[in-house]
């Protein structure tokens, strides 16, 4: 029984998957659109988290023995909550004004409408070419031929495509494709548009929270009107998805430093583990958020020990999974070759300070170069300094131009040490990379505009 009617149980499996993660993390439960944002991230991550056991056992890949247990899951869920006293707390205002409730039905229903044409626009420009092909579709046909992760092909397959890229898109790609037969490479187009959704609900539920509807509808209409992250939207490339997962990593992070504790802390190691699945970038940032954030938290003691280390177990765990699997079936190539980074160690410096020019003059050069990126990192500059200025924003601001500088200095690294030249690397993918740090500035914005 292949066709959409698979396809759209695929995606509606993804999005339940989410949804369990997040009843599993435990806690108070986020505001609705903040958690459905992350059931659309947390579950193709958890998926792929399952695909690379079920191989790992030696267990097929195939729809059932995917599918079939987060619908299991799901009915026993649901039974034990109708038996519940009482439903979880949600983190959401108890009242919000009818001009803020109808400004946040506007929002909502014009992300919607954005989010169809995206569908509508991907279903009709289907993987075809170039990176979409060669980076992801091309192991999701892998995965879904063989039925597993197949490291023994990947070993004999180094010079075809960028197979070592983490497989959280590849897998759910080969998903897709399971169910969606000849139709395949139309049919994954929508998997690129969700996390363009997701990104918008985090943006609005944030902006929704914190600040009032007449500063929350510009906001929100600024993320909308951002071209280059629209556009990723309508190609088979995770850098939107990392750029999404990294504003939830961002959004639980905070959430961990005004509340912390076990379920916080297991929230933000559940996003981390999505970026590091994502892209090898995402790998870097969940590694370092493991090594850095966390252990700070915890020497602080603003986090137990216990949690503290389970948070950083599960993320180091979690990020070493793949490079450990193709590292065993010597297919360790590309940028996790450490022969790449050792062939361009001289110079490391003024590489490094060429990535940063470059992603400066990425960030704040004129309208018409940066797609629009310009005008947002410009007033990201203005709200940092309104940030600064206010003693009550103070503090947040300082944390959020830390992690700012800390993401784009560890993305200089990586483009200092990679074997490519970083002029040819920034052309190819600058604004790329730029997306995957979107969430900063709308965050400085929402800061400094809270009241």
């Amino acid at each position: 029984m292949d066709g959409w009617p698979l396809v759209a149980l695929v995606y509606a499996t993804q999005g339940l998957a989410g949804d369990l993660v997040g009843r599993a993390l435990g806690g108070a439960r986020p505001a609705r659109l903040e958690r459905l944002a992350q059931a659309l991230l947390l579950g193709p991550a958890a998926i792929a988290l399952q695909m690379m056991l079920l191989s790992l056992l030696s267990i097929p890949f195939s729809l059932p023995v995917v599918l079939g247990p987060w619908w299991l899951a799901a009915a026993v869920v649901w039974r034990r909550s109708r038996r519940a006293a009482a439903p979880m707390a949600a983190v959401a205002p108890a009242v919000p004004s009818r001009a803020s409730a109808r400004a946040t039905a506007v929002l909502v229903s014009l992300v919607l409408l954005l989010f169809a044409v995206l569908v509508w626009i991907g279903l009709r420009t289907p993987v075809f070419d170039s990176d979409p092909l060669n980076n992801f579709a091309f192991p999701a046909r892998l995965f879904e031929t063989h039925r597993s992760l197949a490291g023994d092909v990947i070993a004999d397959l180094r010079a075809v495509g960028h197979l070592e890229y983490p497989p959280l898109v590849a897998l759910n790609e080969a998903l897709v494709f399971m169910a969606a037969g000849p139709e395949r490479l139309r049919a994954v187009m929508p998997f690129f548009a969700l996390p363009w959704l997701a990104l918008q609900l985090l943006v609005l539920s944030a902006a929704c929270r914190r600040l009032r509807w007449e500063l929350a509808v510009p906001l929100s209409l600024l993320a909308l009107l951002v071209p280059e992250a629209f556009a990723l939207g309508t190609v088979g490339l995770a850098d939107l998805r990392l750029a999404a997962t990294v504003l939830l990593l961002a959004t639980t992070g905070a959430a961990l430093l005004r509340q912390p504790g076990g379920p916080q802390a297991a929230r933000f190691a559940a996003a981390a583990i999505a970026c590091a699945l994502t892209k090898i970038e995402g790998l870097s940032l969940a590694v370092a958020a493991a090594i850095v954030f966390v252990p700070a938290l915890t020497v602080r003691r603003r986090l137990s020990l216990r949690a503290g280390a389970a948070a950083e177990l599960a993320t180091l765990a979690a990020a070493a999974l793949w490079p450990l699997y193709l590292a065993a079936h010597d297919a360790a190539i590309g940028s996790l070759d450490p022969g790449a980074v050792r062939a361009s160690s001289s110079g490391l410096l003024e590489r490094f300070g060429q990535a940063a020019r470059g992603f400066f003059a990425f960030a704040l050069s004129s309208p018409v170069a940066s797609r629009f990126y310009g005008p947002l990192w410009q007033l990201a500059v203005l709200a940092a300094i309104v940030g600064l200025a206010r003693r009550a924003a103070r503090r947040e601001t300082c944390a959020l131009l830390v992690a700012l500088a800390a993401h784009v200095g560890l993305y200089c690294l990586l483009l200092a040490q990679a074997s490519q030249p970083v002029e040819w690397t920034l052309q190819a993918a600058g604004l790329r990379l730029l997306t995957h740090t979107i969430a900063w500035p709308l965050l400085l914005l929402v800061v400094a505009l809270a009241v």
